[in-house]
């Protein structure tokens, strides 16, 4: 499962119980490049479970993460990751409920990985 590069979620309504059950699997792909979780009713306990996991994909190129319910607490616990993916290319948060402190939290990591 290591040298997987792409794995689509989407439209399967997992859930936080399905992103949290999925997390661990996920944290030894570390050469991942896509990986979508659009429309999944996805909420901050499932981001926060699939955030340390996220943090090994340093190659990542395409994050989905449109239509789940990610607010500000899942906003904030993804950011730091995404600081270590310095290839990214499409990140995608569209339809979610975050707000301020979710959208400076992402700013803050989008511009570690531009300076990348």
């Amino acid at each position: 499962m290591g040298s997987m590069k792409e794995l689509y979620f989407s439209r399967n309504n997992i859930g936080d119980a399905g992103a949290i059950a999925l997390a661990p699997s996920l944290a030894v792909m570390g050469s991942m490049k896509e990986l979508g979780f659009s429309n999944n009713h996805i909420g901050d306990a499932g981001a926060i479970a699939l955030a340390p996991s996220l943090a090994v994909m340093g190659s990542m190129k395409e994050l989905y993460f449109s239509r789940n319910n990610i607010g500000d607490a899942g906003a904030i616990a993804l950011a730091p990751s995404l600081a270590f993916m310095g290839s990214m290319t499409v990140l995608i948060f569209a339809r979610n409920r975050i707000g301020d402190e979710g959208a400076i939290a992402l700013a803050r990591a989008l511009a570690v990985m531009g300076s990348m």
